[in-house]
C-alpha cells in the first residue's frame, strides 16, 4: 500500500480542482485537501496528493497543463 504525496499546493480551488479532475480522467487516484480559511478565502491553500507510484505520471500531466 503506497503513501499519498504532497504533490501541488496552490491558492486557486478552481484551479485545483481542474488538476483533480484531469488526474482522475487519466485514471490517477487523487486527493485535494482545501486549507483555505472559510471566512475569507484569503489564507491557506489547496493541497493535491497522490499516491506514491502516481507521482512521476501525475507531475508529467500537471507539467504539460501548466505549460
Amino acid at each position: 500500500m503506497s503513501q499519498w504525496v504532497l504533490l501541488y499546493t496552490t491558492t486557486d480551488a478552481t484551479h485545483a480542482e481542474l488538476l483533480r479532475q484531469m488526474l482522475v480522467s487519466n485514471e490517477i487516484p487523487c486527493l485535494l485537501l482545501n486549507k483555505m480559511s472559510s471566512a475569507h478565502n484569503l489564507f491557506g491553500q489547496v493541497e493535491l496528493s497522490v499516491k506514491g507510484e502516481d507521482v512521476i505520471a501525475a507531475r508529467r500531466l500537471i507539467e504539460k497543463t501548466l505549460e
